[in-house]
């Protein structure tokens, strides 16, 4: 049994980031079932307290420049807690104290597990090769989202004794039970009630590729004229580079450009005014926009970076294609827009199965269970699916 033991969850970005939204609908998901260990999530100092919320919230983790003190509060609440399993959700700021951080816990008789949303920081020093390396092989367990990922870091960090393939989970916490509709939607956001429209949502910088899917756009409305893109989200470009692009291609008419966080509960209007998702990504691990667009059933358009062809032609989500646009791929997309590929999301309640916040908690479990040589209870997963942790 393990309902003994003592897990802290720890995630280190701001209440924004899809790192975070993952680490709470996990803990979430472990502290439904009194079989499982007591749940600790330590986080930032961002993230709100929630009554609805049945585990610790712990605000640790400050500014850069309150990091002296963040140290030592972390490791001192890890050790008086006595906490049994310290399941890292991202790597620090800087690298090298993620190490060092992991490496004191262990020798402090931790269990130490990192889930690797990305195998390598975003805009990743020459340095930092050297120092990921260390940290995912000091780690006693290793959680990635696919096999692909699961491969990039069998290549960077060599064979580790202990690694796991859990799924991503779908972000369905955005859907509400009365979903508004597509019309209602578009008004609210401020957006043409018809044409056919793109989104592209999330943190707006040079790796995700929009700059390049917008100097596509012109090979797109020679296809399909009634077609606009919504960009939405903080803008990391230099001031105007978009607006640039948009100007120099006469976009002005089928682009919109919501710069700033999109609130939680205007999330739902944008993804149910899109008639599709794109991810133009040039470099990446997985995506959390995706896996809010599995779960309004709005077909997704990406590239084939990280986990994103394994994820998305396995639930029949939609179509990967090429930076810049193949002609074939050109077609596809205008055909996709008009709801012509008759088979998208055909086994969709099995994605949501196998997505599920349920499911891979416990799939979690048998992962913390095995690293500490625990037979999981029985009962704790459904019929036809017990069996012992050491098997995994």
């Amino acid at each position: 049994m393990i309902q003994k033991k003592k897990l802290a969850v720890v995630s280190f970005p701001p209440i924004s980031s899809g790192v975070t939204q993952y680490s709470l609908r996990l803990c979430e998901a472990l502290s439904r079932d009194n079989r499982t260990p007591q749940v600790f999530f330590l986080c930032n100092n961002s993230v709100p307290s929630t009554e609805s919320i049945d585990f610790a919230i712990v605000k640790l983790i400050g500014r850069t420049r309150q990091l002296p003190v963040t140290l030592m509060k972390f490791i001192k609440y890890i050790i008086s807690r006595k906490i049994d399993i310290v399941h890292f959700q991202d790597f620090f700021k800087y690298p090298l104290l993620t190490y060092m951080l992991m490496f004191f816990l262990k020798k402090s008789g931790r269990k130490i597990v990192f889930t690797a949303h990305d195998i390598v920081p975003h805009y990743p020093r020459p340095y930092h090769a050297i120092i990921i390396r260390r940290i995912y092989q000091l780690a006693d367990g290793v959680i990635t989202h696919s096999k692909a990922n699961a491969q990039e870091l069998s290549k960077l960090a060599g064979r580790l004794e202990h690694t796991a393939v859990i799924p991503h989970g779908i972000f369905d916490q955005f859907r509400k039970p009365a979903v508004i509709e597509k019309k209602k939607a578009r008004v609210k956001i401020g957006v043409p009630p018809v044409g056919k429209m793109i989104l592209f949502f999330g943190r707006i910088d040079s790796r995700k590729g929009i700059d390049i899917f917008l100097k596509e756009m012109p090979k797109l409305l020679a296809t399909e004229k009634n077609v606009f893109l919504v960009i939405a989200g903080r803008v990391a470009f230099p001031e105007n580079y978009l607006s640039k692009i948009i100007n120099q291609l006469g976009l002005g008419e089928n682009v919109l450009l919501f710069n700033g966080h999109i609130p939680e509960e205007e999330v739902e209007s944008f993804f149910m005014a899109a008639d599709a998702v794109v991810l133009p990504y040039m470099e990446g691990t997985t995506s959390g926009v995706a896996k809010i667009a599995f779960a309004f059933k709005i077909p997704v358009i990406a590239t084939n970076v990280g986990d994103l062809p394994e994820t998305i032609l396995a639930a029949k989500a939609g179509i990967i294609v090429h930076m810049p646009l193949l002609e074939a791929e050109v077609e596809e997309i205008a055909s996709l827009l008009k709801g012509e590929k008759a088979d998208l999301y055909q086994n969709y309640d099995q994605i949501m199965e196998n997505h599920s916040w349920t499911s891979i908690a416990r799939e979690t479990i048998r992962f913390y269970c095995d690293l500490m040589g625990i037979k999981p209870a029985a009962d704790f997963f459904p019929a036809g699916r017990e069996r012992d942790a050491a098997s995994l």
